[in-house]
């Protein structure tokens, strides 16, 4: 897994576009939560010493996928079946993973509390958001 540097880690973060600031979350769309009790490991990327933090939140193939903070995306990668976002909270610093989603918003992207950000994918277990905090 790629290391961050210390830039990366405080970049400047881009003005989120003006038609997605302030837009209400769409009807359906699977919300992410800022608390929730962790039920397994982020396979392959242990930044919480085997503690199980992730949680999977089961919906539907090509759910639009809504986060609860305005943040930054850092980077995204793999995620077994789909692709995986790095995304941190503007607020507090926290660093989050999100999996198996799909049509994400680019990398170095703004995003406003209750912005669309990516989709779920298609996952042999069921289209799941894999949801993670890194601390």
């Amino acid at each position: 897994m790629q290391q961050q540097t210390a830039a990366m880690q405080q970049s400047v973060v881009p003005p989120v576009p003006r038609s997605q600031a302030g837009k209400p979350a769409p009807k359906g769309a699977l919300k992410l939560p800022l608390h929730w009790q962790g039920t397994h490991v982020t396979d392959g990327l242990d930044w919480n010493h085997g503690q199980k933090t992730a949680e999977d939140i089961m919906g539907h193939v090509g759910q639009q996928v809504v986060v609860p903070f305005s943040g930054v995306v850092e980077r995204w990668g793999s995620a077994q079946q789909g692709e995986a976002m790095y995304l941190r909270d503007l607020q507090t610093g926290t660093r989050y993973w999100l999996g198996h989603v799909e049509d994400r918003i680019p990398e170095g992207s703004g995003f406003q509390a209750g912005q669309v950000i990516a989709r779920l994918a298609h996952h042999s277990n069921g289209a799941h958001a894999h949801w993670d905090v890194m601390r």
